[in-house]
Parts: C-alpha cells; structure tokens; sequence
C-alpha cells in the first residue's frame, strides 16, 4: 500500500510498481490527484512544505497522469489494475499481478 506519496518518487514510479507486483500479488496507490501544491497562489508555499529530502516537490500527479502510469504498467496485461475509489481529491488503484 502507498498512500500519498507516489509523487515523490515520479521518475521511478513505474519500476517501483512493477517490482512491488513482482513481489505481492496486489499493490493499492492512494494518491492526491487535487492538492495545494498545484494551486496558482498557494503552490510554491506547499511544494516546499511537501520536501522529502530533494528539495520542492512541484509535480503531483492528476486523474490523466497517473491513469496514464497504470495503463503503461499493464500495457504487457502481465498486471491488470482497476480504479476502486475515485474521489475529489484522490484516486485509489488496485493493482494486480495476473
């Protein structure tokens, strides 16, 4: 389970999936597709506030980006993923090793 946090890792974000589905049958993202950080007056306070160590977090991920993650991990259908929860301000994938 990664809860809110994918973002941090955005360059990595598909190998870290597709070697958690190598390991675990089912690995659940829960990740904010609407936060503050992408907001026009209050981005630049909230990306630094989000530092995990590297510095300002600028980038999140939104409904099209991570959708778009999940559609490239399953491309190969070795991994399938269904949307479990969709919400105003996040979005919740079931990823499953097939």
């Amino acid at each position: 389970v990664l809860m809110g946090s994918l973002y941090h890792f955005k360059e990595d974000a598909f190998d870290l999936i597709k070697n958690a589905l190598q390991k675990s049958k089912y690995v659940i993202i829960n990740e904010p597709i609407k936060s503050y950080a992408q907001h026009k007056t209050l981005g630049k306070t909230a990306a630094k506030l989000s530092n995990a160590g590297k510095g300002a977090e600028n980038f999140r991920f939104n409904r099209n980006t991570l959708i778009a993650l999940a559609d490239s991990i399953c491309a190969n259908s070795l991994y399938s993923y269904k949307i479990t929860h969709e919400g105003e301000k996040d979005l919740t994938l079931l990823f499953e090793r097939n």
